[in-house]
Protein backbone atom coordinates (compact mmCIF):
# COMPACT_ATOMS: atom_id res chain seq x y z
CA UNK A 1 0.00 0.00 0.00
CA UNK A 2 1.75 3.42 -0.60
CA UNK A 3 0.62 6.80 1.12
CA UNK A 4 0.54 9.43 -1.27
CA UNK A 5 0.24 13.25 -0.13
CA UNK A 6 0.43 16.32 -2.46
CA UNK A 7 2.51 19.60 -2.32
CA UNK A 8 2.34 21.20 1.42
CA UNK A 9 1.04 18.59 2.72
CA UNK A 10 4.09 16.92 3.92
CA UNK A 11 5.17 19.31 6.04
CA UNK A 12 2.41 18.09 8.27
CA UNK A 13 3.98 14.79 10.45
CA UNK A 14 -0.08 13.79 11.11
CA UNK A 15 -0.63 13.04 7.52
CA UNK A 16 1.92 10.91 7.00
CA UNK A 17 1.66 9.01 10.46
CA UNK A 18 -2.24 8.95 9.96
CA UNK A 19 -1.06 6.98 6.17
CA UNK A 20 1.08 4.43 8.32
CA UNK A 21 -1.20 3.28 10.55
CA UNK A 22 -3.63 2.80 7.90
CA UNK A 23 -1.12 0.23 6.02
CA UNK A 24 0.93 2.37 4.15
CA UNK A 25 4.47 0.55 2.99
CA UNK A 26 5.73 3.51 1.15
CA UNK A 27 4.87 7.42 0.75
CA UNK A 28 4.84 8.91 -1.89
CA UNK A 29 5.07 13.27 -2.57
CA UNK A 30 4.30 15.25 -5.46
CA UNK A 31 4.63 18.70 -4.80
CA UNK A 32 4.48 22.09 -7.07
CA UNK A 33 6.69 24.13 -5.42
CA UNK A 34 7.22 26.58 -8.69
CA UNK A 35 5.12 28.98 -6.34
CA UNK A 36 8.20 29.42 -4.56
CA UNK A 37 9.86 30.90 -7.33
CA UNK A 38 13.64 31.83 -6.43
CA UNK A 39 13.39 31.81 -2.73
CA UNK A 40 15.02 28.96 -0.43
CA UNK A 41 11.07 27.73 -0.08
CA UNK A 42 11.78 24.74 -1.95
CA UNK A 43 14.25 23.39 -0.15
CA UNK A 44 12.76 24.30 3.08
CA UNK A 45 9.94 22.38 1.84
CA UNK A 46 11.92 19.32 0.87
CA UNK A 47 13.63 19.42 4.32
CA UNK A 48 10.02 18.91 5.70
CA UNK A 49 9.05 16.54 3.71
CA UNK A 50 12.18 14.81 4.73
CA UNK A 51 11.43 14.19 8.04
CA UNK A 52 7.97 11.79 7.11
CA UNK A 53 10.63 9.68 6.21
CA UNK A 54 12.56 9.72 9.43
CA UNK A 55 9.54 9.79 11.70
CA UNK A 56 7.77 6.95 9.59
CA UNK A 57 10.79 4.61 8.65
CA UNK A 58 9.41 4.60 5.39
CA UNK A 59 11.17 5.45 1.69
CA UNK A 60 9.42 8.60 0.35
CA UNK A 61 9.48 8.75 -3.52
CA UNK A 62 9.13 12.81 -3.61
CA UNK A 63 8.59 14.33 -7.61
CA UNK A 64 8.34 18.05 -7.45
CA UNK A 65 7.65 20.00 -11.07
CA UNK A 66 9.82 22.50 -10.20
CA UNK A 67 11.05 21.67 -6.90
CA UNK A 68 12.96 18.69 -5.68
CA UNK A 69 12.81 15.31 -6.95
CA UNK A 70 14.35 12.77 -4.68
CA UNK A 71 14.56 9.49 -2.85
CA UNK A 72 14.82 9.63 0.78
CA UNK A 73 15.40 6.41 2.66
CA UNK A 74 13.44 6.08 6.10
CA UNK A 75 17.06 6.86 7.99
CA UNK A 76 16.33 10.86 6.08
CA UNK A 77 19.35 9.51 3.66
CA UNK A 78 18.62 11.15 0.31
CA UNK A 79 20.05 8.32 -2.01
CA UNK A 80 18.73 10.31 -5.36
CA UNK A 81 18.24 13.42 -6.39
CA UNK A 82 17.84 15.93 -9.11
CA UNK A 83 18.66 19.53 -8.99
CA UNK A 84 15.64 22.14 -8.25
CA UNK A 85 14.46 23.13 -11.33
CA UNK A 86 16.20 19.90 -13.68
CA UNK A 87 13.90 18.13 -15.73
CA UNK A 88 14.45 14.55 -15.97
CA UNK A 89 13.65 10.96 -14.06
CA UNK A 90 15.42 8.99 -11.07
CA UNK A 91 16.01 5.06 -11.51
CA UNK A 92 15.93 4.47 -7.88
CA UNK A 93 15.71 1.24 -5.38
CA UNK A 94 13.50 1.66 -2.60
CA UNK A 95 11.71 -0.99 -0.03
CA UNK A 96 8.56 -1.31 1.21
CA UNK A 97 8.46 -1.97 5.03
CA UNK A 98 5.62 -2.44 7.58
CA UNK A 99 6.94 -2.01 11.01
CA UNK A 100 6.09 0.82 13.07
CA UNK A 101 8.41 3.11 14.53
CA UNK A 102 8.06 4.71 17.55
CA UNK A 103 6.62 8.09 16.69
CA UNK A 104 4.06 6.15 14.02
CA UNK A 105 2.91 4.35 17.58
CA UNK A 106 2.36 7.52 19.98
CA UNK A 107 2.24 10.27 17.70
CA UNK A 108 3.29 13.73 19.69
CA UNK A 109 2.42 12.68 22.84
CA UNK A 110 5.99 12.02 24.25
CA UNK A 111 6.66 15.41 23.03
CA UNK A 112 3.71 17.12 24.55
CA UNK A 113 4.21 15.16 27.63
CA UNK A 114 8.16 16.69 28.10
CA UNK A 115 6.84 19.81 27.03
CA UNK A 116 4.28 20.05 30.27
CA UNK A 117 6.79 18.49 32.49
CA UNK A 118 9.03 21.35 32.19
CA UNK A 119 6.32 23.83 32.69
CA UNK A 120 5.39 22.19 36.06
CA UNK A 121 9.37 22.08 37.08
CA UNK A 122 9.92 25.62 36.20
CA UNK A 123 6.29 26.42 37.73
CA UNK A 124 7.62 24.42 41.26
CA UNK A 125 10.94 26.01 40.85
CA UNK A 126 9.81 29.47 41.14
CA UNK A 127 7.25 28.51 43.98
CA UNK A 128 10.03 27.26 45.91
CA UNK A 129 12.51 30.60 45.59
CA UNK A 130 12.74 32.55 48.81
CA UNK A 131 10.17 35.55 48.72
CA UNK A 132 10.66 39.08 50.41
CA UNK A 133 10.01 40.01 53.43
CA UNK A 134 7.86 42.92 54.08
CA UNK A 135 10.22 45.92 53.88
CA UNK A 136 12.78 43.94 51.13
CA UNK A 137 14.69 41.54 52.54
CA UNK A 138 15.03 38.04 51.64
CA UNK A 139 14.62 35.18 54.32
CA UNK A 140 15.92 32.32 53.06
Amino acid sequence: RVGVYICYESTFPAVARNMVLGGATLLVNISNDAWFGRSVGAEQHFLMGRLRAIETRRYLLRAGNDGITAVIDPLGRVSARLARGARGSLAVRYAEASGLSLYTRLGDWPALASALALVLIAALGRAGRARPEPGGFYVP
